[in-house]
């Protein structure tokens, strides 16, 4: 099959959560025989070959206050729809994050990925999101009917705070990687809690700061590393408004890697005492099932998607993301028995390979492009 992703952020521009999936599924797929091109706005026009990936980089338009949201899109579309006309592919997969294709595309099917839409991310930190971006998703979901959602409670939020129903819709976790064989530029403490994620409060970055005022004192030779990009709220970098809340005599022992390769984090996650995610809002939790993959016993946020992704105390520990003390006592019950962690990461691990597995992945989605293909237009 001949299939066209949609995404800005293809490693190795930094990126997130999307771009770690495209990246690996895309090359998945490739690996296997389909066709994959992925497309993305960026600096400068560029082609390459990724591991047998094409990636096309389209050159953002020159900026016009106020419009350039459009004139990218509007780029974007043409450029999709001149290759759907000469049967370059037969499925174009777009995220819902900020709605890159909120106008109808005759030329052949469309999916969408329910990652997280920038308006639930925007709302959850209690903003009101961008008037064109949320237009654009609405739109993009309104038009393009055919959703792919990595957990089942992605699918129902989306259809509630849009309004929208899809007309077909398959629920398929993220295929997880395992490999780490990377060899990290910096050291890294013998024993420590792992943050992966950008350092944001919808994260609960700055709730696992108040949780490491606890755990970081009575467990005197852990450390807390947080890997992920730096963001900057009020003028305060998050870095600094961490080290602020841990306070001078801990600060320390609490670490900031910032932005690094997809490898790097695996490795990270292989050799971390513990992975601890109070993340507020999430779609699925693909940094979450990616550490339980390394065997890495993991405490999360008892909400929705990870108790889909998590069986409590069997393969791993879930908790209420503001009760700070539970936490400190989780981290430092998991620090202090050696065979409670590892039971629990293997635990982990096991579960990951039996639902979210690449092959797994494939073909289910292989599955549910097959279908909108061929159903009749409505």
């Amino acid at each position: 099959m001949k299939i066209c992703f949609v995404c800005h952020e293809y490693p190795p521009v930094v990126h997130g959560g999307i771009g770690t999936f495209v990246e690996s599924f895309a090359q998945g797929l490739a690996a296997v025989g389909h066709s994959v091109v992925v497309v993305g706005m960026g600096a400068a026009e560029a082609e390459r070959n990724d591991h047998g990936v094409h990636v096309v980089t389209l050159p953002r338009p020159r900026r016009k206050a106020g419009v350039s949201w459009f004139l990218e899109r509007r780029q974007l579309y043409h450029y999709l729809r001149a290759e759907a006309r000469r049967a370059a592919f037969e499925i174009i997969e777009v995220p819902d994050f900020a709605g890159w294709l909120p106008a109808a595309f005759p030329d052949c099917r469309v999916a969408v990925r329910l990652h997280q839409t920038a308006t639930n991310i925007a709302m959850s930190d209690y903003f009101l999101p961008h008037p064109a971006t949320w237009m654009c998703e609405r739109r993009t979901l309104q038009i393009h009917r055919h959703w792919i959602a990595p957990s089942a409670h992605i699918l129902r939020f989306t259809t509630k705070r849009f309004g929208i129903e899809p007309l077909k819709a398959a629920i398929i976790p993220h295929p997880i990687l395992v490999e780490n064989n990377l060899d990290l530029a910096c050291p890294v403490p013998d024993r420590f809690v792992l943050f992966a994620g950008t350092l944001t409060a919808h994260k609960g970055a700055f709730l696992l700061a108040r949780a490491a005022r606890g755990f970081l004192a009575s467990c005197c030779d852990l450390h807390m590393v947080y890997a992920g990009k730096i963001t900057t709220g009020g003028g305060i970098s998050a870095d600094k408004a961490i080290l602020d809340i841990v306070g001078e005599r801990l600060a320390p022992r609490v670490h900031f890697l910032g932005h690094l390769p997809h490898p790097a984090i695996l490795t990270l996650m292989a050799r971390a005492t513990v992975f601890v995610l109070p993340s507020l809002l999430e779609s699925f939790g693909l940094a979450a099932a990616e550490a339980m993959a390394q065997g890495c016993p993991v405490i999360l946020s008892d909400i929705p998607p990870f108790r889909e992704l998590v069986q409590h105390a069997r393969t791993g520990l879930l908790f209420n993301p503001t009760s700070i003390d539970v936490i400190a006592r989780a981290v430092a019950q998991l620090y202090e028995d050696d065979e409670l962690r590892t039971r629990l990461g293997e635990a982990g691990r096991r579960a990951i390979q039996a639902t979210c597995s690449m092959p797994r992945a494939i073909e289910h989605t292989i599955e549910f492009y097959s279908t909108i293909r061929t159903a009749t237009r409505q």
